[in-house]
């Protein structure tokens, strides 16, 4: 079965330029926005909850789930876009009182709900970094705690070997130097005088 070929003379979809010839009236967003003052949109905002309960109640139930006050907020904007009420530009102004609103009936309900804004910050904030200057180094405890092991051991080394030397006199070495006649005593290079002579 052979498939019927089009006729290149009629066009299978719409032609540039043809929604500027349809009636723009077909839908309510094409027609002139129901309001324009910030007040009167929040009240009939408002009167939408009022006279049907069950919306308010929906959206409630949304917040509960989980599902963060900025998405209901674009529902009901989204809403009143589609319905002629307002404009795409005029429904941005109202996000920010809506959303309002939205916490304010929450909390009357014991709502718990999450507001869709929270970001984790990539930068350290000034709690963290006043806690990190007061902590001690890690690098520096280690060498604190290697140096008291260095200092154990060669103290148990020592008392093994029966000396009682402290251990910081060989590390930093002894505070004092004996005089030059202890020294000579030590090398051996003493000098005996006898009150009729003298031995060398």
């Amino acid at each position: 079965m052979m498939l019927p070929t089009l006729d290149p003379q009629v066009p299978s979809g719409p032609i540039p330029g043809e929604n500027f010839t349809s009636n723009e009236k077909n839908y309510p967003w094409h027609r002139p926005p129901d309001y324009t003052d910030i007040d009167s949109a929040l009240e009939k905002v408002v009167a939408d909850f009022e006279d049907d309960p069950s919306v308010m109640h929906k959206y409630m139930s949304f917040l509960s789930v989980g599902i963060p006050v900025t998405t209901v907020t674009d529902i009901i904007v989204t809403k009143g876009l589609s319905q002629g009420y307002w404009t795409v530009d005029f429904g941005i102004l109202l996000a920010g009182p809506i959303a309002k609103i939205l916490t304010i009936i929450a909390k009357t309900f014991g709502v718990k709900y999450e507001l869709g804004i929270e970001e984790e910050l990539d930068y350290p904030t000034t709690a963290e970094l006043e806690l990190s200057m007061k902590r001690p180094d890690k690098q520096e405890q280690a060498l604190e705690k290697a140096q008291e092991e260095i200092d154990r051991a060669a103290e148990q080394s020592l008392s093994l070997m029966g000396l009682g030397v402290n251990p910081a006199d060989i590390t930093t070495g002894m505070s004092g130097v004996a005089p030059p006649e202890e020294q000579d005593a030590m090398l051996g290079n003493t000098q005996i005088t006898d009150s009729t002579q003298e031995v060398y």
